[in-house]
């Protein structure tokens, strides 16, 4: 990679390597901060990644020498993202030849890991940010002898399908450029292909797709050759899994999820029709959302309450919930909490069976149901109750409810993702549609922070808040409005912690500080979709919200 930059007479190239002494943040924030300072002209940055990494909380990890042992000596991806997008660079390139898989052990989710750019705000659209992966989210980025070297000739075969891809021989235009679309396309082909010829040389089993967001503007490029190729190299994209069902007339999972893509792809929301169609085509990640897919899309437990609000939950148990502003029952041995809420809402600490727990608001006229699955909490969704009056101003549909549940699984597996020109559809048709689910607004807000759309963000916010009286704290953080500040009580913002679990990782980036009983509480975070504690955690919750520091 490094030959690769002085090649293509990129001025700055610097290359940080372990070989000799150990990787440290602080030299790498430094001289990024000095070329970002001293170079006015710089129109792009490009951040190359091989080693260790993993999720945590939906938040990546880069880990550097010192990790896991140093809690900051990793790279918080996610923060650094967000970052870049309010800082001078115009276009910042992120690859990550590195593990996506789940942190496991205590001390592995106790890494926070640090930032490497400047903390800028720059006033102005937002600028674009490009992230390439070796694989796909929970999943391993693989390296493997190469059979026409020496023994223990390994290669990884993301970066060395990368290199071909940057070069003359890769997806170049008429003029030579290599741009981030082409290139995606490119390597979402090639890895597979030549995954695929090595399991048939070496006879080992292993899968590895890779994975890419772009949100640069179509005249971008990475890589540039002075003699074109000529006509670039087709790109063959994998067929979609068949529709039909297998013999004796039941659907298996993967069936039976395209059957149901195929219905919506052509009659739901037209901004998630690439997502559907994305879906289909990622092969590990379809059979992974097709289970979920076939958990979240059916509604379950109370759909009405005395006092027209409560939670549901499946797949564990409530024992306890607690919230100082209002009485609180445990109902239907474990499966459901009865209350009655103040307007707005209030935020209430949820305690399980088996000690873990969380905080939720809970929202006058709207019952929120949760999904758990192998002890993480996957899904959160809320829905007006039957006898609330509110179903036919929201017209929450079966339909809504389905592409609220594919938002859903496409979190957890890493591909929800949307496109620059998505976007705008997908917000005016959550207008015209009606739709207020503040658990769907969350899911669109993350894609919406991707693509570097706060004012989209700040759409939403307004459509809620002038329907419920108040907003999710997932958008007051993505909008901004909590930059700097001491996370307490406010009216206006719907709980005080990040509640999808990747939001989290932006608090560094946004200055957000926690009150003194909760400063260390992502250290007591579990694996999960959404934000969810440990025992000790739920225990930091429940004195915060007693003792009135939060609400």
């Amino acid at each position: 990679m490094e030959a690769w930059a002085k090649a293509q007479g990129i001025e700055h190239v610097k290359r940080f390597a372990d070989d000799e002494k150990p990787v440290e943040v602080d030299p790498i924030f430094k001289w990024i901060e000095g070329i970002i300072e001293h170079d006015t002209s710089l129109e792009q940055l490009i951040v190359y990644f091989a080693g260790h990494g993993y999720d945590m909380g939906y938040g990546e990890r880069w880990l550097l020498s010192g990790a896991p042992g140093d809690a900051n000596a990793a790279i918080n991806l996610e923060g650094c993202a967000t970052l870049a997008r309010t800082g001078k660079v115009p276009h910042v390139v992120m690859v990550a030849d590195a593990c996506r898989t789940a942190a496991r052990g205590s001390q592995a989710l106790r890494v926070t890991g640090s930032l490497i750019l400047p903390n800028e705000r720059r006033v102005g659209p937002a600028q674009a940010v490009d992230r390439f992966y070796a694989c796909l989210l929970g999943d391993s980025s693989a390296e493997a002898l190469d059979p026409a070297v020496a023994a223990a000739g390994y290669k990884a075969i993301y970066t060395d399908a990368l290199l071909d891809g940057l070069s003359p021989s890769g997806p170049a235009d008429p003029e030579g450029y290599i741009r981030p679309n082409p290139l995606k396309d490119y390597l979402q082909a090639e890895v597979p292909r030549r995954v695929e010829r090595l399991r048939r040389t070496l006879n080992v089993e292993f899968n590895q797709e890779p994975d890419a967001q772009i949100t640069s503007r179509p005249e971008a490029w990475i890589s540039r050759h002075d003699r074109p190729p000529g006509v670039p190299r087709e790109i063959t994209r994998r067929p979609p899994p068949p529709a039909s069902p297998t013999p004796g007339g039941v659907s298996s999972p993967s069936s039976w999820l395209h059957g149901l893509l195929g219905t919506v792809l052509y009659s739901a929301i037209p901004g998630f029709q690439p997502l559907l169609a994305a879906a289909a085509y990622q092969g590990g990640a379809f059979s992974r959302l097709a289970e979920d897919m076939q958990l979240t899309t059916t509604r379950f437990g109370r759909t009405r309450f005395e006092t027209h609000c409560g939670f549901n939950v499946r797949g564990a148990q409530f024992v306890g919930a607690f919230s100082p502003m209002v009485e609180t029952v445990v109902i239907d041995e474990g499966r459901s909490v009865r209350l009655d809420p103040p307007r707005p809402g209030v935020s209430v600490v949820l305690i399980l069976h088996n000690g873990t727990g969380l905080t939720l608001p809970a929202i006058p006229e709207y019952i929120a149901s949760l999904t758990f699955q192998e002890g993480a909490l996957i899904d959160v969704s809320y829905e007006p109750a039957d006898n609330s009056g509110l179903g036919e101003r929201t017209e929450y549909t079966p339909r809504m409810r389905e592409l609220r549940a594919i938002a859903a699984s496409s979190t957890r597996n890493g591909i929800f993702k949307l496109e620059r020109e998505d976007a705008f559809q997908v917000a005016r048709e959550m207008q015209e549609a009606k739709l207020i689910d503040p658990a769907f607004a969350i899911y669109a807000a993350y894609a919406y922070e991707s693509l570097g759309r706060p004012d989209l963000i700040s759409e939403m916010r307004g459509y809620l808040g002038r329907d419920l009286g108040a907003h999710p704290f997932d958008l007051a953080l993505l909008t901004r409005e909590l930059d700097g500040k001491r996370v307490g009580r406010n009216p206006e913002v719907l709980s005080f912690l990040p509640l999808l679990a990747q939001g989290w990782a932006l608090m560094p980036a946004l200055a957000l500080r926690m009150p003194p009983s909760l400063e260390r509480i992502e250290r007591h975070l579990l694996p999960s979709v959404w934000t969810l504690f440990d025992r000790d955690g739920v225990r930091l919750l429940y004195e915060a919200l007693a003792s009135g520091e939060v609400g």
